[in-house]
């Protein structure tokens, strides 16, 4: 390789080699060897004269500065002792950021980490003191960084500590991290959209189911009612109800993908919690794959159907904004709970369907209710205005108004009586004599 340099410098210049077996061939007849060496020897021969090759010991080689270690250890001791120099010998408070760590004085003139093992014949494990805020410094965290893979804080921080000490490494490492540009580029993350209000009937006071959100989910298979040897699974579909502003939950199990089916449920759950005045629900419309049970349940000729009784019940139907799944979330994430609990407990266990989905909606509603103890006082308490806080005294309401409003007709008693529970009461004996009072007009009325 030397000699074929010759012809981009001076032939005349000598040329050094560390080996005297190599300039043994080089000067001697190339015929005295084997063809491969006497062929490169004469090349060489035909590109510099054998005079121009002289010897040079190992250690006087210049060629073999860059890999010596000796030299390169020097090299970096030399430049940590001038870091250490300018940082510590200068600045008055030098002696405070070192006191922690006990520094002495090495036999190479460095700063490092003092210990209780100085009389120790064991390889010294102290380590060469650096500040934080050099560039030095900077330097050997980028070159430990890039030698673990850009990796985070932690390791690269393990990987300075295996030779170099720093004080407040910690900080610096997070600092040149985030001037990493393939890190920054790697690890960026999207841009995150500030999310609006809640919507009024989320945050509303209100009384339970007022306004309600339902969703369905499934099909899930169950055992048919007649056992027979032809007997087929049939599908059922869990309809969940929840009260937008306290998240309670009620769920039904539909028997069937029909319109009917949704009205027998939904008139069990008129009857067991009351009449909501808002439901809510995803806008199919402008799902491409949206439920097939609410698509089914939509159609025209089922939402007539659907409409009619939802004016009979005076009950208003609310989609929610096309192309908005997130405003669904209040009853999405129910589906969820609910789907995971029955996928982990019913299994194979199908005759049993419709007592999980009852354990399941109570866990559920132990769920929410121990979700909303932070905000105790708000579901279960009033404040008055004079700042005292009283219970809220809930009674259900009995059938018998419920039918007397149906049938008589005139004035809403099942409100009446819902806005008077609900009222502050001085004492009980009152709530009770107020109760039974209506209860016998009502009664009397409707007999009559």
């Amino acid at each position: 390789m030397a000699a074929l340099l010759t012809n981009t410098v001076n032939p005349e210049d000598h040329l050094l080699e560390r080996q005297q077996s190599t300039l043994a061939w080089i000067k001697g007849a190339p015929a005295r060897w084997k063809p491969f060496v006497a062929n490169r020897e004469q090349e060489i021969q035909e590109s510099v004269f054998p005079e121009c090759w002289r010897y040079c010991p190992t250690k006087e080689n210049p060629a073999d500065i860059s890999s010596r270690v000796k030299e390169l250890s020097d090299a970096e001791a030399r430049w940590l002792r001038e870091v250490q120099v300018k940082e510590f010998g200068i600045k008055p408070d030098s002696a405070e950021r070192l006191r922690e760590v006990e520094p002495f004085l090495d036999q190479e003139g460095l700063l490092r980490v003092g210990g209780r093992r100085r009389r120790s014949t064991l390889p010294p494990e102290s380590k060469p003191i650096l500040p934080h805020n050099h560039p030095v410094t900077e330097l050997l965290i980028k070159d430990h960084h890039v030698r673990q893979m850009h990796a985070g804080i932690y390791q690269t921080l393990v990987a300075i500590r295996t030779r170099f000490w720093i004080i407040t490494a910690r900080n610096a490492t997070k600092k040149v991290i985030r001037s990493c540009l393939v890190c920054r580029r790697v690890d960026a993350q999207p841009y995150g959209l500030r999310m609006g209000d809640l919507p009024a009937d989320r945050v509303t006071e209100s009384p339970l189911f007022i306004h309600t959100g339902v969703d369905f989910a499934g099909p899930l298979f169950i055992c048919p009612d007649v056992q027979g040897r032809d007997a087929r699974e049939n599908k059922a579909y869990v309809c969940i109800f929840t009260c937008l502003p306290t998240r309670a939950v009620y769920v039904e199990l539909l028997r069937g993908q029909t319109t009917d089916s949704f009205l027998q449920g939904l008139r069990r759950f008129i009857s067991g919690r009351g009449r909501p005045r808002v439901i809510q629900s995803d806008n199919f419309r402008s799902y491409k794959l949206a439920d097939t049970f609410i698509q089914c349940l939509f159609r025209d000729s089922n939402w007539e159907k659907l409409q009619r009784k939802f004016n009979e019940e005076r009950i208003q139907w609310k989609f929610i904004t096309p192309r908005t799944p997130w405003c669904g979330g209040y009853w999405e994430r129910l589906i969820r709970s609910i789907k995971n609990a029955l996928r982990k407990t019913i299994r194979e266990a199908r005759e049993t369907l419709e007592l999980t989905l009852r354990k399941g909606s109570s866990q559920l509603l132990g769920m929410t209710t121990a979700a909303s103890q932070r905000h105790r006082h708000i579901l279960s308490t009033v404040k008055r205005w004079d700042g005292r806080q009283r219970k809220v005294i809930n009674v259900e309401i009995p059938n018998i108004l419920k039918n007397y409003n149906m049938n008589m007709g005139g004035i809403d008693l099942k409100n009446m009586l819902a806005a008077l529970y609900r009222i502050e009461h001085k004492s009980r004996k009152w709530t009770r004599r107020i109760f039974f009072w209506i209860i016998s007009t009502a009664m009397t009325d409707a007999w009559q």
